[in-house]
């Protein structure tokens, strides 16, 4: 579900250290810098734009046909599985440290998780991305949950879990709600948290990020401990921008069925 166009921001020839997320108007030219990258557009003709970003992995360079007399950009927080290449819909978080809960009990924790950058061109309400990128190249990781045989490939990320919401790093992180459901008879850690991210929607506003609620719910089946993986949609907070997506949302159904701890 893709969220209406907000009021663009107008912005004349600039060179700005910092641009916050949402819609720009560019007319002629702008230069900003991001964590690891930094961005020029400058026009080329009535219809058309040089793009250029230099980055971690080396310089990219397009020449952008626009359908407006001036290059209409959003700029959003996006999730974090296309940079370097994109090969997986899922994201495995490892905890820095085990969360344990009581049998038969409910919890909240919070984390610090990695977005992209995406930039979209908008206009007669259609948004286009033209570019996504990571503003940090240790968010490039991959691992695998489950079998080597058999396993699931997953963007990788080492986590803090936290009690409360922490402060997110601009451009870099995204705060996420994780509430865990135990229905065991037994207390259990947990350890490492695996789930499609590619169904969760992101919000933004000014520099922050946050995703939609996860929801965890650890059970028995047949015997195995597993934890069934649930999407709260439409959690974001109020008033903030939902980001736009790059692809359709898959609707997977998971369950981590090969531990968690």
């Amino acid at each position: 579900m893709s969220t209406p166009l907000t009021a663009p921001d107008h912005v004349a020839e600039n060179n700005l250290s910092k641009l916050n997320y949402g819609i720009h108007v560019i007319k002629d030219k702008l230069n900003f810098q991001l964590p690891n990258n930094f961005i020029s557009l400058e026009r080329a003709s009535s219809d058309k734009f040089y793009y250029k970003r230099t980055g971690p992995f080396g310089t990219l360079e397009k020449l952008i046909s626009i359908r407006t007399s001036d290059l209409e950009m959003e700029f959003v927080p996006t999730h974090p599985i296309y940079t370097p290449a994109y090969k997986t819909d899922y994201m495995f978080l490892r905890f820095s440290k085990p969360v344990f809960v009581s049998r038969n009990s409910k919890t909240e924790i919070f984390a610090s998780i990695p977005i992209e950058i995406g930039l979209f061109f908008t206009g007669s309400k259609i948004r286009e991305y033209f570019d996504v990128f990571s503003c940090n190249v240790d968010h490039s990781k991959y691992a695998l949950y489950g079998q080597p045989d058999q396993g699931i490939l997953c963007k990788f990320s080492n986590v803090t879990p936290e009690a409360k919401a922490p402060k997110s790093v601009e451009f870099v992180h995204g705060k996420l709600k994780i509430i865990v459901n135990n229905e065991l008879d037994t207390g259990v850690s947990i350890g490492k948290v695996v789930f499609p991210i590619r169904d969760h929607d992101v919000y933004y506003d000014k520099f922050e990020s946050v995703y939609d609620n996860l929801e965890i719910i650890i059970k028995e089946r047949l015997g195995v401990q597993v934890i069934e993986i649930v999407q709260q949609d439409n959690t974001g907070p109020k008033k903030w921008t939902r980001s736009p997506i790059t692809m359709e949302k898959t609707d997977i159904k998971f369950s981590m069925e090969s531990g968690f701890d």
